[in-house]
């Protein structure tokens, strides 16, 4: 058995009581004519039909599954071209195995057995409620029967039908059989005769024809069920409703599970992925999360160049709160890098790469920490447990973070000229130096002189503060020589300043040196130190006092660097002496004000 095309179509339904009858009972072979070859069943084509049924579902479910929820792929999500595939597979399913059942069940939904009858006149398809009949004098080339083979029927238009044979018997008797029919048709064309061509055609129309009077009229209706009936329109049915109704759930599936994936991975490509073919979600993902999977990226590698660059790629996204937080916690970082300077200048160089930190107060109390630790930083080496001395670093911090750290240092080089006098007349009367004039002394220690030196001690003195409030928190700086009382009163107006009274005197002290046969007289120093701050506070008084070496000084060895005098030369040793008597003094100021602040290292 083979496709068929048909040439002549009935519907069984629509034929009379008695054509039906005739049909039936050509059919079963208890009336004439009867079929002369007939294949009965339609178990083959129904497998065809069940099939393709479940070809069209295994492409559906190829269709819904390939690359669903898969990141970026291009099937994962359905154009509205791929409506038309969903409708015809969903059509053909329903189509397909109703058909099938339709083929299986046959015998009962059919009043006759579905098959192929060959009838002298012709052959007719009878699988189905409408015959598909082919007259005989239409074939168009015959196969013969073999040994299983089958007998070949191909008529003109396109029906071919095959009959099988099992053995040289079998095959030989099909094809007298078709001869032997072709033979009667021949016969009874030629003649004419209606009760002869009655025999040979079911449904021939005889010229005159009997009908029996106790016989049904009614003609058999269609019982088949509706599925049946009806498997066209199911099957459309179901393409325009359950198409849709999948091709939707399909994307909406495969979107969402796109987006849990790239939700999961969280990362600027996989929501890059996502937005290259996904559609439910792309407004949150555009706005919200490929933001914030950028922000987070920009976020790890803990710049603020990372964020601000984000920032601006995304001006005024969803997420800008997020993003200026992340930009203030970056803004943060480096400003904890920047107070790990400890120093003003890390600070600024912070504010300069980052003029729009926003972080003010941060800052401000960052510089605070600066002075906080200063005055922690004295407690730790002060050199005593002064109260006052601890107010006025602290008042001395609280200044300079306010105004800046400039500190001067001023000097008064005094000399007491009766005491110096008095070792002038000593050393004239004595008899190994009266030939070195009356003047041994104060010609060394001019009342006007000035001492280029004191710029190394208020260097010194630099270098001690700047141990406590650290390099750029204290500048302290030499101011003028020798200033009266309203340019130090001006002077102490505008800043912290130190002010330096120093006095040259003799208490009698001589250090006679038989070497060079004459007496020295043994410089005596004293004077104060006064610390003011312009915060309306209490001035810090210290004394000073640096009492004659206990020895001749042929040169001398400082604490301090610049404040070292060179040997002297015994030819001309007072000139040596004196002014290693005169850096000796220097120095011990020096020190005076470094153990005021400072404890003496053992």
């Amino acid at each position: 058995m083979v496709q068929s095309s048909p040439v002549r179509r009935l519907d069984f339904y629509k034929l009379s009581r008695e054509k039906q009858e005739r049909f039936l009972e050509s059919t079963r072979g208890s009336a004439p004519p009867a079929s002369i070859v007939q294949v009965v069943g339609d178990e083959k084509r129904g497998a065809m039909w069940a099939a393709g049924a479940g070809a069209a579902l295994i492409a559906l479910i190829v269709l819904y599954t390939m690359q669903f929820g898969v990141l970026g792929a291009s099937l994962a999500v359905h154009g509205a071209h791929f409506l038309v595939l969903y409708a015809g597979l969903l059509f053909a399913i329903p189509y397909c195995g109703l058909r099938a059942a339709a083929a299986f069940l046959g015998k009962k939904i059919l009043p006759f057995k579905p098959g192929i009858y060959v009838f002298p006149m012709c052959a007719v398809d009878a699988r189905d409620k409408v015959l598909k009949i082919f007259a005989m004098t239409d074939i168009a080339n015959v196969g013969k029967a073999t040994a299983g083979g089958a007998l070949r029927l191909s008529f003109k238009g396109g029906g071919s039908f095959a009959f099988p044979a099992k053995d040289e018997h079998d095959a030989a008797q099909l094809n007298l059989i078709l001869e032997n029919a072709q033979e009667q048709v021949k016969h009874a064309l030629a003649s004419g005769d209606d009760g002869e061509l009655t025999t040979l055609d079911p449904f021939y129309e005889a010229r005159k024809s009997w009908t029996s009077p106790i016989g049904p009229k009614e003609a058999l209706v269609d019982r088949a069920p509706p599925w049946r009936k009806f498997d066209y329109a199911i099957a459309a049915a179901v393409a325009l409703t359950v198409g849709p109704t999948l091709w939707f759930v399909h994307n909406k599936s495969s979107d969402d599970s796109m987006l849990k994936k790239a939700v999961a991975q969280n990362t600027p490509e996989s929501f890059q992925s996502y937005l290259s073919v996904g559609k439910r979600h792309t407004e949150e993902v555009a706005g919200t999360f490929l933001p914030r999977a950028e922000l987070t990226r920009a976020k790890t590698s803990q710049t603020v160049e990372a964020v601000q660059a984000f920032l601006d790629a995304h001006p005024k996204s969803a997420i800008d709160g997020e993003a200026q937080d992340a930009l203030r916690e970056a803004m943060l970082r480096e400003l904890d890098k920047a107070k790990k300077g400890a120093s003003l200048a890390s600070l600024a160089a912070f504010q300069k790469k980052y003029p729009n930190n926003g972080l003010a107060k941060e800052i401000a109390a960052a510089k605070h920490e600066f002075y906080v630790a200063a005055i922690n930083r004295f407690k730790a080496t002060a050199p005593s447990d002064d109260p006052q001395l601890l107010a006025f670093i602290t008042r001395l911090a609280k200044f300079l973070e306010a105004k800046g750290p400039d500190m001067m240092i001023v000097f008064h080089r005094e000399v007491s000229a009766k005491a110096l006098e008095q070792a002038d007349k000593f050393m004239a009367g004595s008899g190994s130096n009266r030939a070195f004039g009356p003047h041994q002394v104060t010609k060394y220690f001019p009342e006007t002189g000035d001492q280029p030196k004191e710029a190394d001690v208020a260097v010194a003195f630099d270098k001690t503060m700047k141990k406590i409030f650290s390099p750029d928190l204290i500048d302290v700086k030499m101011g003028p020589k020798d200033p009266d009382e309203a340019a130090q009163t001006a002077l102490a107006a505008k800043q912290p300043l130190c002010s330096v009274r120093y006095r040259f005197g003799w208490l009698g002290v001589v250090h006679a040196n038989l070497q060079l046969k004459r007496a020295f007289a043994g410089v005596h120093v004293s004077g104060d130190a006064i610390f003011t701050i312009p915060d309306q506070g209490a001035d810090k008084k210290i004394k000073l006092d640096v009492p004659a070496s206990r020895g001749l000084l042929m040169k001398y060895e400082a604490q301090h660097d610049g404040l070292s005098a060179p040997q002297a030369d015994e030819a001309n040793a007072e000139q040596g002496v004196y002014l290693a008597e005169d850096l000796r003094a220097l120095d011990h100021i020096a020190g005076i004000l470094d153990s005021t602040f400072i404890k003496k290292e053992k």
